[in-house]
C-alpha cells in the first residue's frame, strides 16, 4: 500500500476517535509530499524521515511537532502490520524553552483598538471593521482565534447576550455570555454589517470579505501586527518574536484573575469556571495561560496580606 493511502487511513482513524486532528492531518500530508506519495512505507529510511522533519532545510520548533506526529503514525503502522519494525527516528537538539506569552495591558488594548479606527489601509479584499471586531471578541471573550473566525451570524444571540462556540476541540460546543460593553460593540457591528449589505442568512460567516468569502487568518495576523507596530506595542524582553494574536487569549485569562483578586473573590473556587469558559477539559489546561505578571503578582500578594491580617485580628 502506498504511503499516501496509509496516511489518509490513519487520519480517518484519528477522526473516528473524536479528534479534529487538524494540525496532525496538515503535517502528515506535508510529510507525505516531501517523502513522496507513491513511496512504500516499508522502505522508509532515517534519511527520508530526517528530510521530512526539516522546515526550509532547517530545524525549527515545527520540527519537534512533526517528529511527535510522525512517530505516533509510524507506531500505528507497526501495530497494523504496514511496517515490520519502527524506523530509527533522528534525534533533534534539545528543544528551546517555550516562548513566554505577551500579556497585553488594558491600556495597550485601548491603543490597539484606537489604532484600528485611525490607521486604515486601503484593503481591496477585507473590511477593517471585521478585523477590529475579530480582535475585540478574541480578547474580551478569551477565544481561540479560529473560534472567532468561524463564528456564524446565528451564533450571536443579542437577546440573551450570548455567543455559541461550536465544534471546537473534540467537537465540543459551549455557550458564552458577554457583558454590556461587548453587547454595545456587537450591536454597532451588526448595524454596520447590515449597512454594507453583508449576508445575514443563518449559517453565513459573521466575518466576511468584500466578496462574501470568510475572513482568513493570514490577513488578520498581518493587520494585527501592523496595528501593534503603529501603537508602539512590542516585547521588552529582548526576544525577536512579535506579540502574537493568540496572546490575546492569554491576556484574557490573566486579566480575569487580576479582576477576581481585586473584587475579593475566591479565585481557587472560580478557576474551574474559567476553565469551562475557555473550553478546557481540566484546570491544568487553563494553567498554561496563567502567566505571572506584575499586576497578577501584586493582586495575589494584596489578597494574601488581607487574608493574614483577618486571621491575626481574630487571634
Amino acid at each position: 500500500m502506498k504511503l499516501a493511502d496509509i496516511l489518509e487511513q490513519y487520519i480517518s482513524h484519528r477522526h473516528s476517535t473524536g479528534m479534529k486532528f487538524a494540525c496532525g492531518s496538515m503535517q502528515l500530508r506535508r510529510i507525505g509530499r516531501i517523502i513522496g506519495k507513491e513511496a512504500d512505507p516499508g522502505f522508509l529510511t532515517s534519511e527520508d524521515i530526517e528530510k521530512a522533519l526539516l522546515v526550509n532545510g532547517r530545524i525549527t520548533s515545527t520540527s519537534y511537532t512533526k517528529r511527535s506526529i510522525l512517530s505516533t503514525f509510524l507506531k500505528w503502522c507497526v501495530a497494523r502490520g504496514y511496517l515490520a519494525a519502527m524506523p530509527q527516528m533522528p534525534e533533534l537538539p534539545r528543544k528551546p524553552p517555550a516562548l513566554r506569552p505577551y500579556i497585553f495591558s488594558n491600556a495597550e488594548i485601548r491603543r490597539l483598538l484606537s489604532a484600528s479606527r485611525r490607521h486604515k489601509r486601503n484593503c481591496i479584499l477585507v473590511h477593517i471593521e471585521c478585523i477590529r471586531m475579530i480582535v475585540l471578541l478574541t480578547y474580551t471573550m478569551g477565544l481561540r482565534i479560529h473560534e472567532t473566525l468561524t463564528l456564524r451570524i446565528d451564533d450571536i444571540d443579542m437577546a440573551s447576550n450570548t455567543v455559541a462556540i461550536r465544534d471546537t476541540k473534540f467537537y465540543k460546543t459551549r455557550i458564552l455570555p458577554f457583558n454590556s460593553a461587548v453587547a454595545l460593540e456587537l450591536d454597532a457591528f451588526m448595524q454596520w454589517r447590515k449597512s454594507v449589505g453583508m449576508s445575514a442568512t443563518p449559517g453565513s460567516p459573521l466575518f466576511q470579505n468584500r466578496n462574501g468569502t470568510p475572513v482568513k487568518y493570514g490577513i488578520v495576523l498581518k493587520i494585527f501586527h501592523w496595528w501593534c507596530e503603529v501603537s508602539g506595542i512590542k516585547r521588552s524582553d529582548g526576544l525577536p518574536r512579535k506579540p502574537r494574536i493568540h496572546d490575546l487569549r492569554h491576556s484574557f485569562a490573566v486579566r480575569r484573575l487580576v479582576e477576581w483578586y481585586h473584587e475579593g473573590r475566591d479565585v481557587q473556587a472560580l478557576l474551574p469556571w474559567l476553565s469551562v469558559y475557555m473550553g478546557h477539559s481540566s484546570i491544568s489546561d487553563t494553567s498554561v495561560y496563567l502567566t505571572m505578571t506584575p499586576d497578577l503578582l501584586r493582586a495575589s500578594c494584596e489578597r494574601f496580606e488581607h487574608f493574614v491580617s483577618e486571621r491575626t485580628s481574630h487571634v
